[in-house]
């Protein structure tokens, strides 16, 4: 995996929205992670699509998971400094979820999923168990060509499906 962290040196509030961050390496289609922007903290805390134009020093960023830009350049706060960008997912999240575990920790079903142990992913259009839906990153452990566990992202903690809703 090449899962790696970039920090961010500046952010245009434009449409689309740019990340500047030299050397990145992300590419099209990647969902990124951003924490610890000061000033235009809305980004915090919330999973995006790289998207274009991406160019060797900057990236658009996209909604995820609904996949359009972000227009920045109305209703957000102006940067001041710091962020860093995470690589959350190489794009190999596509398959489709088929079941979910109410277990501690929850499996996740998603035949021909392509995950591998470490990777990070976001969820969407899970009914039941809605919370799980969102922007919150989850680190994937003991795979198999059918199944995952969720666990937090700092990996140090199984997700309790025991506790949701069905």
């Amino acid at each position: 995996s090449r899962a790696h962290s970039v920090s961010i040196e500046s952010f245009s509030l434009t449409d689309p929205a740019i990340v500047t961050s030299t050397a990145h390496r992300f590419k099209a289609g990647e969902v990124i992670s951003i924490s610890g922007v000061s000033g235009t903290t809305e980004l915090n805390g919330n999973s995006y699509v790289i998207g274009a134009p991406v160019t060797a020093n900057s990236f658009a960023i996209r909604s995820n998971p609904a996949n359009v830009d972000i227009d920045a350049s109305s209703g957000h706060s102006a940067y001041v400094v710091g962020g860093v960008v995470k690589l959350v997912s190489l794009g190999r999240a596509s398959a489709g979820i088929t079941a979910i575990s109410q277990a501690n920790p929850i499996q996740v079903t998603a035949a021909g999923h392509l995950f591998r142990n470490g990777d990070q992913c976001t969820i969407s259009g899970v009914v039941g168990m809605t919370e799980l839906n969102g922007a919150t990153v989850y680190t994937i452990k003991k795979v198999t060509s059918t199944n995952f566990v969720l666990r937090n992202e700092a990996d140090t903690a199984n997700i309790d499906g025991t506790i949701a809703a069905a």
